[in-house]
């Protein structure tokens, strides 16, 4: 798993047991505290997977629209989706 603290998202690969590549999943989250020991980003409920071929997915778009966020941080995660959709 990848985390910025810069970007507001997350993502990894996800394997089958077999070891072929089954996609990427990205977490839309706030940027990530990066310490010495300890890693965490709040996850905003909006997720994006992408398959092999690049196709895209949006995921829990009603479970983002019901969070309570600021208009500002709002589009600030939706620009966060289109930048690791790109």
């Amino acid at each position: 798993m990848t985390f910025y603290a810069d970007r507001r998202y997350n993502a990894f690969e996800v394997h089958a047991a077999d070891g072929r590549l089954k996609g990427w999943y990205c977490n839309i989250t706030r940027p990530a505290r990066i310490a010495d020991t300890e890693v965490s980003a709040e996850d905003l409920a909006l997720d994006l997977w992408v398959d092999p071929q690049r196709r895209v997915t949006v995921l829990d778009e009603e479970e983002f629209a019901a969070l309570d966020l600021s208009p500002v941080e709002r589009t600030a995660a939706l620009a966060a989706l289109r930048e690791a959709a790109a």
